[in-house]
């Protein structure tokens, strides 16, 4: 184990100077101290893997001597040197952390012995904990790069790295919109203002990545240095040969434990990028179907001049209710699709139906009554949409069990079904239909309190009585299109 740092501090000199000499002729790099006071400031300029200290000396003794290099150096092994050994003085050395004690005098290979089994310690506990993070990060990096959602990807970096790493601080900061400017995005363990501050230093190195001129796999800016303490660490996010933004870390690290870290941040920089990439190409191909899925829904309303903006019109309605139940981000979207393709079966209905001047007969009703299923299954053959089939199949079922197509009752129904069904119904008798002019916003809504707990689910209707009110004392007013 030779060429590990050790401290010696005892205030004999002769004792320490011995053992000085003693350690570096076995290759060991050996600093003394004569005080406590002089041995953290030794330690504050180059940490030692193993102190050999005296328990009496003048000012700071041992044990507070002990206390302190724990505190601040918890991976430190301190052996106690005492020429009054006692019971108790060791029970207390040890409970302060101490890894062992040995007795003055002593021979050289009793302490060499010790030293050597301390080093030992702490290269199992150092592998220990390597391997416990690799784990992590291996972990980690498998939910960071499954994630498709660029926010939870960026606070699940933040949570990892500070959980699995020494890391003091991190922030993350991304070229949004395509543009060379960084914008900060996330951030932990640092401020808003001191991560937007430290901004600047960051692109002024930043080049150093985009060109591939840099020797190391990191990068350490001097600008970046807070204090003693905290200094910063800067990775590039790369992903396709682009570079899509920056991860900071802050720490507090000796130069030679950097280096093994740093390694944990690049991969953790590397799989950032990726999951960037993937969640952002991903948003992009929501985008588009959404978009593709908004003409779609334009064609089946052009069948019936009378809906026309109808499917637009129960999306937002039932958005409106999703927020104000305090609904998932995903099951939002699920329902933000749902809503928009709720009739979506209503291509397989006739035109001449849907187009009907007059009220309808019970063979019409009976065809118009088939969309539901006839959507679903339109749905059902689209693996991107399949999760919404229920909320379609079942829009038209009521909460006493009289609806169709399945007569499911209750909390049978679908949660996202009960949702559009009020929303539905809600927009049909605010609009002007063939067969009867609409209804005010302040009818409809009296005339669906009456159906609670028949038509509708009580406890949603609820809701949604509250929103629509909400609106009506608002500046725009209803929305009844």
């Amino acid at each position: 184990m030779a060429g590990e740092r050790i401290l010696v501090v005892d205030d004999e000199f002769h004792l320490r100077d011995s053992i000085r000499i003693l350690l570096e002729k076995d290759g060991y790099q050996v600093a003394t101290a004569a005080t406590g006071e002089d041995a953290l400031e030794a330690m504050e300029s180059s940490p030692a893997q193993v102190v050999i200290s005296d328990i009496r000396m003048p000012g700071m003794d041992g044990i507070q001597l002990l206390q302190h290099i724990k505190s601040r150096y918890p991976q430190t092994e301190v052996i106690m040197l005492t020429g009054y050994p006692t019971i108790e003085a060791a029970v207390n050395a040890i409970k302060q952390g101490a890894y062992d004690y040995v007795t003055k005098p002593f021979k050289i290979n009793t302490l060499t012995l010790t030293l050597n089994q301390a080093l030992e310690r702490q290269r199992l506990s150092r592998e220990v904990g390597e391997l416990r993070a690799l784990l992590g990060v291996y972990e980690a990096s498998k939910a960071i790069t499954s994630m498709l959602d660029v926010d939870g990807v960026l606070d699940l970096v933040l949570k990892t790295i500070m959980e699995n790493t020494s890391a003091r601080g991190v922030a993350l900061y991304l070229r949004d919109g395509g543009g060379e400017d960084l914008r900060l995005r996330a951030w932990e363990g640092i401020s808003e203002s001191e991560g937007t501050a430290l901004r600047d230093s960051i692109e002024a190195g930043l080049g150093l990545y985009s060109q591939g001129q840099g020797k190391e796999d990191f990068f350490a800016l001097s600008a970046l240095t807070l204090s003693r303490e905290r200094k910063g660490l800067c990775f590039p996010l790369r992903s396709s040969g682009k570079v899509l933004g920056v991860l900071l870390v802050l720490h507090s690290l000796a130069e030679e434990a950097v280096v093994k870290e740093a390694r944990l941040f690049s991969i953790f920089a590397s799989q950032s990028a990726v999951a960037l990439e993937n969640a952002r190409l991903h948003q992009d191909l929501v985008r588009n179907y959404f978009e593709t899925v908004r003409a779609l829904v334009a064609a089946i309303d052009a069948k019936d001049p009378y809906t026309r903006g109808h499917s637009e019109n129960v999306m937002r309605l039932s958005l409106s209710l999703a927020d104000r139940m305090g609904m998932e981000p995903r099951q939002r979207e699920e329902l933000k699709l749902a809503g928009l393709l709720h009739d979506v079966g209503k291509i397989g209905i006739a035109t001449e139906t849907l187009r009907k001047g007059v009220a309808l007969t019970s063979k019409d009703l009976e065809e118009i009554r088939r969309h539901p299923e006839i959507g679903a299954r339109i749905i059902g053959n689209i693996s991107y949409l399949a999760d919404l089939r229920p909320a379609i199949l079942h829009h038209h079922e009521r909460f006493d069990g009289k609806g169709y197509p399945a007569g499911l009752k209750g909390e049978e129904i679908p949660l996202g079904a009960r949702i559009i069904a009020i929303a539905d119904a809600f927009d049909a008798m605010t609009n002007e239909r063939p067969y009867r002019p609409a209804k005010s916003p302040r009818e409809a809504l009296g005339e669906m309190a009456m159906q609670s707990g028949s038509q509708f689910d009580p406890r949603l209707l609820e809701a949604f009585l509250a929103c629509q009110v909400a609106l009506a004392s608002s500046p725009e007013g209803p929305h009844s299109s």
